[in-house]
């Protein structure tokens, strides 16, 4: 005959299903960065530019230079505002998520050897090289300034370039995009699919009418601040959790049907 089936075995019966959907959202504590090393060519930053007459000119973290005046024109700055100047290493990570600290990078352009280009600017795109990404983010690129004029003054683009410590202005500067919508030039998703692979970021017209504005105002240098903000797994994901939650209710069924069993 068998036994009712007992309070502690229907617990143990949801608590294994909580668990199997569980799996499907956790994510290993220990990478919880989108982007990584960017020394290499594997890992080279690209800015495309579409002009009205047909042509395009592509900008890369190899034919831009990677340092002005000794400084890094690609990097990163952690939420304590500490960025080394020498560090070309660009990453973007949300505190708390796999570590204690938030990461917001930036790309600086030179636009100088576009500015006398033919042709009107139509549209723009930005191609990021993803790391071991283990998490699934929200990751934003938009304007650069620490003063209320939302343009690339020099001497903002120069104190991001020196770098330092305690820069909390300029780590919050680079979220620009996340703090207000209408400072940003484009966004993508990420997920744990999308490790080792380039992605392309459209750019829109916001980022159009700054690189005209740096242009005019014969600034030059442009840059890009990128913040991830943590994201809703994908469709996919959730039913993976429903499944989980599917066999529990099954389990319970087949559970009561026993019982009654035993019972008769």
């Amino acid at each position: 005959m068998s036994r009712p089936l007992s309070t502690f075995s229907l617990r143990r019966i949801v608590a294994a299903g909580l668990l199997a959907g569980g799996l499907a959202m956790a994510a290993p504590a220990a990478q919880a960065e989108i982007f990584g090393y960017s020394g290499g060519p594997t890992a080279t930053v690209y800015l495309t530019l579409n002009y009205s007459n047909g042509t395009s000119v592509t900008l890369s973290s190899l034919t831009n230079p990677a340092h002005i005046n000794g400084y890094a024109t690609i990097g990163s700055y952690d939420s304590t505002g500490y960025h080394a100047y020498s560090n070309t290493n660009y990453e973007a990570e949300v505190a708390g998520v796999g570590g204690s600290l938030g990461y917001n990078n930036f790309f600086i352009f030179n636009l100088s050897s576009v500015a006398s280009h033919a042709g009107t600017l139509d549209s723009a795109s930005m191609s990021l090289n993803t790391f071991d990404d283990q998490h699934y983010y929200n990751y934003t690129l938009g304007s650069y300034s620490l003063g209320n004029d939302a343009t690339d003054l020099p001497a903002d683009v120069l104190k991001l370039e020196k770098g330092g410590t305690g820069l909390t202005n300029i780590y919050s500067a680079l979220g620009a995009g996340v703090a207000d919508s209408s400072k940003a030039y484009g966004s993508a998703k990420y997920s744990p699919a999308d490790s080792y692979i380039y992605e392309t970021i459209t750019l829109n017209e916001a980022f159009i009418k700054e690189v005209e504005n740096v242009i005019t105002k014969k600034y030059y240098n442009i840059v890009l601040g990128g913040e991830a903000t943590t994201a809703t797994p994908e469709p996919a994901t959730w039913a993976l959790m429903m499944i989980g939650l599917g066999g529990v209710g099954a389990a319970m069924r087949r559970a009561r049907r026993r019982a009654g069993e035993a019972r008769a």
